[in-house]
């Protein structure tokens, strides 16, 4: 993930100035976020996975914490407090990446996309 991290400002970077982001891009943004969930916070990747846009929106600032639940009533849940730092990674990839790839025809409301709009 340390080795991803320059990638990811370097994409963050770009973003800001208004380069057009590549597919290869966009992927590498996605999995890093990904891996923020799965690898920092210890949470399952069925969990990642199955996480809504809904419930990115239904996030919550807590002090100088940013916290993740899931709303579904599975065994494959979520609750993560993420740092001001790791919800500004994800906010990106939210408000700037998702909008390009989200595929409006097959109406998936995962928040994690695959470059087809699905995951």
């Amino acid at each position: 993930m340390f080795k991803a991290k320059a990638d990811v400002e370097r994409i963050q970077g770009d973003i800001q100035v208004g380069r057009k982001i590549t597919n290869a891009d966009m992927t590498l943004y996605r999995y890093y976020c990904e891996a923020v969930l799965v690898y920092r916070h210890m949470q399952l990747p069925g969990a990642v996975e199955y996480f809504t846009d809904a419930e990115w929106v239904g996030r919550v600032i807590h002090g100088s914490r940013v916290i993740l639940r899931t709303t579904r009533k599975t065994l494959v849940g979520m609750r993560v407090a993420l740092s001001q730092a790791e919800e500004a990674i994800l906010h990106q990839y939210y408000q700037t990446i998702r909008p390009h790839i989200f595929n409006e025809e097959k109406g998936c409301n995962r928040f994690f996309l695959t470059c087809s709009g699905i995951n």
